[in-house]
């Protein structure tokens, strides 16, 4: 006999009409359910000092008194069982709009209220002078809608080091000392001599020397920003908060130019002493190779065989010096 779809419709209401609430319950329970949604809620945020929480907030974070930084999220999680991930995402932003910090933490959290920690964040003591830093945060959870807000606060630092970079030489390492007249291919010598004080924090720089030829500047220079190799730049963060300084790296200028049938070639060695945003000093070298064979056999259409080659970073010599060395004597007996 063939039932129609009205008469089972009516005989399985009838089945559940019958079943006692226990057995109705027990078949609820068995049937697909929809997943509930996770939900994802912030209640609070605020930056916080890591060693005292009573710092003069009409002030800001000022350094000695406020060193480092927490950035805290107060968050509401719920809609699963177990843990799930919570990823939380950070940048911080100079008022230049140059991105200072970018990160991410993960936390594995039960439904419930949280305090989200990401410590140390900031550390005063990397920004010179008063500035205002923006914070934007993310918090994301899977199948929750992502959080997302932004803070600014008022930071006030050291003061940024005084740098003298006091000379700055390029020599022949055939030649020795007195030689600044260079062929093509040469061996050189940089030999620079900068002091440091007033370094309240005890920051520690970097040096980085860059160099090359006039002929390739459209391309090198710094502000171009085109190049992205590396033989011809090099970057050493050095030890030493105060003092007087040497250091020494060693080189080659190139065989080849762009500009093959010149007999002068101009190039350029820049050395910094960089503690960071608003406390960069440079001093710049400018000299010659004279090329007395000039010609198309010292073309090189390929950047990479024109640049001027430095030694790694790591094989530079930096050492500090007594406070009255005398530079014109440590250049007679160099090498």
């Amino acid at each position: 006999m063939r039932i129609s779809g009205a008469t089972a419709g009516l005989r399985g209401a009838g089945v559940l009409m019958g079943m006692t609430a226990g057995m109705l319950a027990a078949v609820l329970a068995a049937l697909p359910q929809q997943a509930a949604a996770s939900t994802l809620e912030v209640n609070d945020y605020y930056v916080i000092p890591d060693d005292d929480h009573s710092f003069n907030k009409l002030a800001g974070y000022v350094w000695p008194e406020v060193t480092e930084l927490n950035f805290l999220v107060n968050v509401g999680v719920d809609g699963f069982a177990g843990e799930e991930k919570v990823e939380l995402f950070i940048a911080v932003s100079d008022e230049d709009g140059g991105l200072v910090i970018k990160d991410k933490l993960k936390f594995f959290l039960p439904a419930g209220t949280h305090d989200l920690v990401f410590p140390g964040f900031v550390n005063t003591a990397d920004y010179f002078g008063s500035r205002v830093l923006t914070v934007e945060f993310e918090l994301s959870l899977k199948g929750a809608e992502a959080y997302k807000a932004s803070l600014q606060l008022n930071l006030t630092g050291p003061d940024p080091p005084e740098v003298n970079i006091v000379a700055l030489e390029v020599y022949s390492y055939e030649g020795g000392p007195y030689a600044t007249w260079f062929r093509p291919g040469e061996q050189f010598i940089i030999d620079a001599l900068y002091e440091i004080e007033g370094n309240a924090s005890e920051a520690q720089p970097v040096v980085e020397l860059f160099c090359m030829m006039e002929e390739d500047s459209y391309i090198l220079s710094p502000e171009s920003g085109y190049s992205t190799l590396d033989n011809h730049r090099g970057m050493l963060e050095v030890e030493g908060a105060d003092g007087r300084y040497r250091l020494q790296a060693v080189g080659f200028l190139p065989f080849v130019f762009a500009e093959p049938y010149a007999y002068e070639h101009e190039f350029r060695f820049i050395l910094s002493v960089d503690f960071g945003r608003g406390a960069r000093t440079s001093r710049t070298y400018n000299g010659e190779i004279y090329d007395n064979h000039a010609g198309e056999h010292r073309y090189a259409g390929e950047l990479e065989d024109r640049l001027i080659e430095l030694n790694p970073p790591w094989i530079w010599i930096v050492q500090q010096v007594p406070h009255d060395y005398d530079w014109e004597d440590g250049r007679r007996n160099r090498r």
